[in-house]
């Protein structure tokens, strides 16, 4: 173990399993970070301005890779590897419920704001090149919805492991870059129309209400938390493999993601201004054809990125589901998740359009508990030796990952 923790980065990357364990952490992080995220930051960066956009993208993500770091750390003092046994060794079951709750409310909303996007997404881009019929796109695309949760969400959610889904992560992050690519090109070719009309590089937009959706926004778009834990077993052992995830978080999110983030932002709001949508594929990207191209391709990014979401949420879920988990676990692991995706589909088809408000809401409350709240009261539990499992951290030298006592 002492070998292990003096090891740099460098010297843990010499193993191929190790490199190939960050990539694909990294690539499925990736995936589940962006999806419906990558949507809604442009309106962020129109609501405040260029300069204190980039000031509260980066503050939002500061926080969230260092209590991304938080967890791990918590994990691996408390030999856990979840957010369901992290939160019950540190507070019991009150503080393991209400750790759920946040989870339960921040990737559910998660799930109905992007299947929302996908119907919207798919059905404006066959609206744009064809007639599409009236019962395929009405509704926000309800039909769409059902086809996309059948066809594409359903079969990728049944692998055991998420890091898995990294080939995914690769193929939707490629469509992502087009998208960014394509409007920096076009904003570049307009000469930044917004900026001479006076649109804000230092200050706020009009009004409060989109500074404060703005917020919500950027803590939207750079949260992982939930969705990180559950990959902690599936690394290498030991301190190693908490590293290796660390390192795939930091990349995730200080690079992939604020890069990304940043260009989109700050290309949208220098294009389109106080204009800038919500959504920004509801604006005018330009040529048809490819409008209607980038709806498609990124709807189908958004249908990729709900499995790694999904899979945590079935985590809670089967906390709660009464019975023992090693009879049948495949019949259970099946009947959770369609019931977690008939919910995400019935919400969707009775409310669609919706997926704005969908994730500003999920944002204000579930992101709170689970990406800022637990992490940060975990950490006091236990630096006071106040933790259910009777640990302390700071001066005292760290336990094995064994020392808590999990008894319930």
């Amino acid at each position: 173990m002492e070998a292990s923790r003096d090891r740099t980065m460098r010297q843990i990357l010499k193993s191929r399993t190790n490199q190939h364990a960050l990539f694909s952490s990294t690539m499925t992080l990736v995936l589940g970070i962006m999806g419906s995220a990558v949507l809604v930051v442009s309106a962020a960066f129109s609501a405040t301005g260029i300069i204190c956009g980039f000031f509260l993208m980066s503050l939002v993500a500061i926080v969230n890779a260092y209590t991304s770091d938080l967890l791990i750390r918590q994990c691996q003092k408390t030999g856990t590897t979840d957010y369901d046994t992290l939160t019950y060794a540190v507070g019991g079951p009150i503080w393991r419920f209400i750790s759920q709750v946040g989870i339960v409310v921040l990737l559910l909303g998660t799930l109905i704001g992007g299947i929302i996007q996908v119907g919207e997404g798919f059905g404006y881009g066959l609206d744009i090149v064809s007639s599409p019929p009236g019962w395929l796109v009405n509704g926000s695309g309800r039909m769409i919805m059902v086809f996309c949760t059948i066809a594409i969400v359903a079969p990728l959610c049944l692998p055991e492991n998420l890091t898995s889904l990294d080939k995914a992560g690769v193929g939707g992050f490629v469509l992502v870059c087009f998208l960014t690519i394509w409007i920096m090109v076009q904003c570049c070719i307009r000469g930044f129309p917004a900026i001479p009309d006076g649109f804000p590089i230092a200050g706020f937009g009009p009004g409060t209400n989109g500074v404060v959706n703005s917020i919500s926004s950027f803590g939207f778009a750079f949260y992982i938390q939930p969705i990180m834990l559950p990959m902690l077993i599936e690394m290498p052992n030991g301190k190693d493999g908490a590293r290796i995830l660390s390192w795939a978080v930091r990349f995730t999110i200080l690079g992939a993601a604020f890069v990304t983030y940043g260009l989109m932002g700050f290309f949208s709001a220098a294009w389109f201004g106080q204009d800038t949508e919500g959504n920004i594929l509801e604006n005018n990207l330009g040529k048809k054809e490819v409008q209607a191209f980038l709806n498609i391709s990124i709807a189908l990014y958004i249908a990729l990125s709900l499995p790694p979401v999904l899979f945590p949420t079935r985590q809670v879920l089967d906390a709660w589901l009464p019975g023992r988990k090693d009879r049948r676990p495949l019949l259970r692991k099946v009947f959770l998740i369609t019931f977690i995706l008939c919910i995400m589909l019935l919400v969707a088809l009775l409310a669609p359009g919706n997926s704005g408000k969908t994730l500003i809401v999920t944002a204000a409350t579930g992101v709170l508990i689970a990406s800022y709240f637990v992490p940060v009261v975990n950490h006091y539990f236990l630096y006071f030796g106040w933790a259910r499992c009777i640990l302390t951290v700071g001066p005292v030298p760290p336990a094995p990952l064994d020392a808590c006592s999990l008894q319930r």
